[in-house]
């Protein structure tokens, strides 16, 4: 075997074979990997067969053994054609968790629809988008919004199919990946396209945004399908723990406590750039959040994007900021089922509260962000939350009448 790395990420110990795993090899390799595991507290182990050229029976043994160890938390990703036929004429690709290599695409020449906070996205054919993941971002990452998205799909929420995985050649850089999701769409737009395109019709469109929001967090998420807010505000905070002081994460802490008790479906990135429109269907992706919780934490999420975005504005949502306020407010009326102006006024108070978490947390969503951004943000926490703390502290009580 020419080499075998290894690497530790989030709890996965990803192992790197290269080479020919046979005979003369495996009980070194064997050894080493027992090594590896021994020494790396982890909960999952990844093979990446990527540059593995050939592997013997007693190779197979090696792969019955990790999977064995781990009780069966392992999965083998990108493997050859070669490889995989000796594993499907095994049996192995029945009993482990195996995924062949994965297919290369280009991005030369697609429209870019839009750019969030892990990816950029865009138009590979009438049929279909790409989102083009951060360089950084892990194929088993990739593979959780894959998960997620379908789980929504079977608990009745309209998204885009998510089929394939895929390397987008053109995006690679430094021997570092670019992992893209394709999905399905039918020949559908942004709704910030549209509404852009058709700004006489923003109220239109926002309480059918508004409708879907309300449809989708009636939804019970049975225990165990999909994490609960509180697992991800809480790794959120840790991430950002690096940019900002600890009474300040404190703060966002208290505002999230201050947020009810909830099992709804949450979107948690969900605003008009997010959503597609496939006749006369709005659809929902960029599904790599999605998590259970209280929807008032979901509606601040998107107070946050359409109203008090930090950044590029239309870049990221794709409409002017005042006429993505005319959709939001719209949509905040057919969410609630109210015109009471004064009713309005005080929900939206307590929600765009509850949004500044979001203002902050979204930097946990890349390592790579410029530190011009971050910067900035940084401003925005002492304009937005530190220079406005007893009002805060007063507001955070009533967001219990959401109970």
């Amino acid at each position: 075997m020419d080499t075998l790395t290894y690497s530790v990420r989030e709890g996965v110990l990803t192992l790197n074979l290269a080479g020919y795993l046979d005979t003369n090899v495996t009980q070194a390799v064997n050894a080493q990997i027992n090594e590896i595991c021994d020494a790396n507290p982890h909960t999952s182990v990844i093979i990446d067969a990527a540059n593995l050229l050939y592997i013997s029976s007693s190779g197979l043994r090696i792969l019955l053994g990790v999977s064995k160890r781990e009780n069966g938390n392992m999965q083998m990703i990108n493997v050859s054609s070669k490889v995989y036929e000796v594993l499907e004429m095994t049996g192995f690709t029945k009993i482990l968790n195996i995924d062949k290599a994965l297919r290369h695409v280009t991005i030369a020449g697609c429209q870019q629809i839009g750019v969030g906070g892990v990816g950029t996205v865009y138009r590979l054919s009438p049929e279909t988008i790409i989102k083009v993941f951060r360089l950084g971002t892990s194929l088993q990452e990739v593979q959780q919004e894959i998960k997620r998205a379908k789980t929504a799909f079977v608990l009745g929420v309209p998204t885009a199919i998510s089929f394939e995985t895929v390397i987008v050649s053109d995006a690679s850089q430094d021997g570092r990946v670019a992992y893209g999701l394709i999905h399905e769409l039918l020949n559908a737009k942004t709704v910030s396209s549209i509404i852009r395109e058709n700004p006489d019709k923003a109220e239109e469109y926002g309480a059918q945004f508004g409708r879907l929001m309300r449809e989708m967090h009636e939804i019970v998420v049975p225990d165990g399908q999909l994490p609960h807010s509180a697992e991800t505000v809480r790794a959120a905070f840790k991430a950002i723990s690096r940019y900002f002081k600890p009474e300040e994460i404190d703060i966002l802490q208290e505002i999230y406590e201050a947020i009810p008790e909830g099992r709804n479906l949450l979107h948690c990135d969900l605003h008009p750039k997010n959503v597609m429109l496939s006749n006369d269907e709005m659809m929902l992706i960029d599904m790599g959040e999605i998590c259970s919780g209280h929807p008032l934490q979901d509606l601040g999420h998107t107070y946050s994007s359409m109203v008090g975005l930090v950044g590029d504005f239309e870049g990221i949502i794709g409409m002017s900021q005042e006429l993505s306020y005319r959709v939001w407010r719209s949509a905040l009326s057919a969410y609630l089922g109210t015109t009471d102006e004064q009713l309005l006024n005080r929900r939206e108070e307590q929600i765009r509260i509850v949004g500044l978490m979001r203002n902050f947390t979204w930097l946990s969503l890349s390592d790579s962000f410029p530190e011009q951004v971050v910067e900035e943000c940084r401003a925005e926490m002492k304009k937005r939350v530190l220079d406005h703390l007893a009002y805060i502290h007063e507001m955070l009580p009533t967001l219990q009448e959401w109970a």
